[in-house]
């Protein structure tokens, strides 16, 4: 039989016990709703950057897209916005001495730091037509797709 002292001591310490593993349980709970925070905070970050990504590939779509009909139709006014002004020049003198017949981008990569495209320029001089490989490549600048390279062989 167990003396008075040593029963409320043994219920004390049953007491503790519960009280430990409740705060334990408390607290582990409270873990696990933070770290479901945490996932769901970086989740709906990568989801914001998946979206902003798309829309970044989405523009620079049409931006190759713009620079093709462009090229096609030798107005390279409406991409002037994506020349420096010694590009712009260039091109003009070469849309005008190589006159297009057709031109399409047979590849375009949205997936580099530096986006590029690649195709076919068709072309006619002295009456005789012939062909080049074109490669274009463009860069955001100050919220602007700018061509930073254009390379024919």
């Amino acid at each position: 039989m167990m003396k008075t002292g040593t029963k409320i001591l043994f219920i004390l310490s049953i007491l503790m016990v519960s009280l430990l593993a409740f705060g334990q349980i408390a607290t582990t709970q409270r873990e696990l709703n933070e770290r479901s925070n945490i996932h769901n905070r970086l989740n709906w970050t990568k989801d914001q950057a998946n979206r902003k990504f798309d829309i970044q590939n989405s523009e620079i779509e049409k931006v190759f897209a713009e620079i093709q009909e462009a090229i096609k139709s030798k107005d390279i006014g409406t991409i002037s916005k994506h020349l420096k002004t010694q590009t712009y020049f260039v091109l003009e003198d070469f849309l005008k001495k190589y006159r297009v017949v057709s031109f399409k981008f047979d590849e375009i990569n949205v997936s580099t730091l530096n986006p590029f495209a690649t195709g076919v320029y068709n072309y006619e001089l002295k009456g005789r037509r012939n062909s080049v490989h074109i490669y274009i490549q463009i860069r955001e600048s100050s919220n602007n797709w700018t061509i930073t390279q254009i390379t024919t062989n």
